[in-house]
């Protein structure tokens, strides 16, 4: 049987209104081609199966995290299938399983008993990822800026789990903080340089 190397996996993570979603969308108009794009597991678990995200800290979000970590597996090795078979070089998941950790109470130890996955394991299973910044307050309660459904957190709430993604994410060797110094022109160019150069790397020329 041939064995194949995975394909790169590249995570952007952010909280709410960090700009994830509209940056993901202008990347897959620009990329789409040869970049297959995993959205987020806990939109779609919510979006199309009505879960919501249990209370923190309570058996029922063990037992939540534990499934979503799995589902994320599973579907992150489909996607690396689906991507060699389309001739694609680069897998980009809209946050990954490391971003589970930000969400339990006893962080890095919790997440490695309730998951059974190591932290290690878990960073290793991606090539880098790019965590934006927490929109600024004035953007975050602005409704004209976007909203979603499963995201219940107040700014306060949103800026220490903003700290939080940041962190679990830090000891990534390939880990970018994209942060709102430059606005919101300098978030998108940031990531798109990033994203052509990894492309470039892989073997595209013309990006």
């Amino acid at each position: 049987m041939l064995i194949r190397p995975n394909l790169p996996r590249w995570v952007l993570s952010g909280g709410p209104k960090s700009g994830k979603s509209t940056i993901i969308a202008i990347l897959r108009a620009e990329f789409g081609h040869v970049v297959h794009f995993l959205p987020e597991v806990c939109t779609l678990l919510h979006d199309h199966a009505g879960i919501i995200v249990p209370t923190p800290g309570t058996p029922s979000h063990h037992a939540y995290s534990r499934r979503i970590t799995r589902m994320q597996i599973d579907l992150e090795d489909a996607a690396d299938d689906q991507a060699h078979a389309d001739g694609k070089l680069l897998v980009c998941c809209d946050r990954g399983i490391v971003d589970n950790i930000a969400y339990l109470e006893g962080g890095e130890e919790e997440f490695e008993r309730v998951t059974g996955v190591s932290c290690t394991e878990a960073r290793g299973r991606y090539a880098g990822a790019h965590v934006l910044e927490l929109a600024p307050r004035h953007v975050f309660v602005d409704p004209t800026h976007g909203f979603n459904p499963s995201r219940r957190e107040g700014y306060d709430e949103a800026l220490a789990l903003d700290g939080n993604t940041y962190g679990v994410w830090a000891p990534h060797p390939r880990c970018v903080r994209v942060t709102n110094e430059r606005g919101w022109d300098g978030k998108i160019h940031r990531v798109m340089t990033d994203v052509r150069q990894m492309l470039h790397d892989l073997g595209m020329k013309a990006v």
